[in-house]
């Protein structure tokens, strides 16, 4: 469960850290729609590929460069 969690939170830390306009708005986005992305590739509801067949570790980068 954490792994469907843990790329929005980690890329809203990172881009507050290390980006000075970030905000709290997008921070929130970042969290909550990279929950639905993760949760969509975890329910294989996303197009383009058979997100079943990708690794789980490699689905966390991929979330994490969406929110990003």
């Amino acid at each position: 469960m954490t792994g469907l969690l843990s790329p929005g939170i980690f890329a809203s830390f990172m881009m507050g850290f290390f980006w000075k306009r970030s905000n709290s708005a997008g921070a929130l986005f970042a969290i909550v729609g990279g929950f639905l992305v993760a949760l969509a590739m975890h329910n294989n509801w996303l197009p383009f590929a058979n997100w079943a067949e990708v690794p789980f570790l490699d689905r966390m980068g991929w979330v994490f460069v969406i929110c990003i």
